[in-house]
């Protein structure tokens, strides 16, 4: 036992797995315990990335894919520690000494779940930071503004975690969000004022956002239940995000009609 898991789930993506490895290994204080779950094709790739780690006792499986939630659960099994972070091939600790802050916060707390910030990575290689936003703000608006807490800066208390039964696999790319709202509708956090990692941007509930925008949706119908004014409000905020994100796929993403246009004007973009 102790107090802090990191759990990785990988597929066919021993690069990713190569730097998020590297990113904990470089740690002034390792965490308690690392959990690997593998659902790669070529059953050799990950424990020869995990080998060049330099990282010792990693509990490594492998595991037929069954879908990046179904690999969550299974490393959720395995967990000893009192908290479980999610750290999924590709995402980075944003520095040196972030498990060790988050150790030294969660000592002797009772909370279920702490977030703290995180940073997107763009696929040109730039680092942006989360924008500041207020979680009384966001919870108050059941989360169905865009902003709510990432898993990859989300520490969840495992007993917690497996009180939901672990991740919902009726849901393809909101599972880790709806276990958020499950959280928050239990209690506050602990808020950390530190960024914990990094991520790169354009996963499936991008790429077929039409499906994570009704994910996000069923999510909160129900864990909320809203009713009257704010079931209201829920269906008001869902539709105006879907017409928004119809408009900039339409008009505005990059390779659209207005793309162009908006390089152009902007400082330093030709005019």
């Amino acid at each position: 036992m102790g107090l802090l898991t990191i759990v990785t789930v990988v597929r066919n993506d021993p690069e990713g797995l190569r730097r998020t490895l590297a990113s904990v290994a470089r740690q002034s204080v390792l965490p308690d315990q690392i959990v690997v779950v593998d659902g790669s094709d070529d059953r050799r790739q990950v424990p020869a990335v995990l080998e060049q780690s330099g990282l010792r006792s990693v509990d490594y499986s492998w595991s037929a894919p069954r879908g990046v939630y179904a690999a969550m659960n299974d490393g959720l099994a395995r967990v000893d520690g009192d908290y479980t972070y999610y750290l999924n091939a590709g995402d980075l600790l944003a520095d040196d000494d972030v498990i060790a802050a988050v150790a030294g916060r969660l000592a002797g707390q009772t909370f279920a779940w702490a977030f703290g910030r995180v940073e997107f990575l763009a696929e040109d290689g730039t680092v942006h930071p989360q924008p500041d936003w207020d979680y009384a703000t966001e919870r108050a608006a059941l989360f169905a503004r865009g902003r709510f807490p990432a898993h990859q800066g989300v520490v969840v208390r495992t007993e917690a975690l497996r009180a939901q039964g672990g991740f919902d696999l009726t849901y393809r790319v909101a599972a880790d969000y709806r276990s958020i709202l499950r959280l928050a509708a239990d209690g506050p956090p602990l808020q950390l004022d530190l960024t914990l990692a990094a991520f790169t941007v354009g996963g499936l509930s991008t790429q077929d956002w039409q499906l994570g925008l009704r994910e996000f949706h069923r999510a909160r119908r129900e864990v909320f239940a809203p009713r009257g004014a704010a079931a209201v409000a829920e269906n008001g905020r869902t539709a105006t995000r879907w017409l928004a994100t119809s408009a900039y796929r339409a008009l505005w993403a990059p390779g659209r009609p207005l793309a162009g246009l908006v390089a152009r004007i902007r400082p330093g973009g030709g005019r």
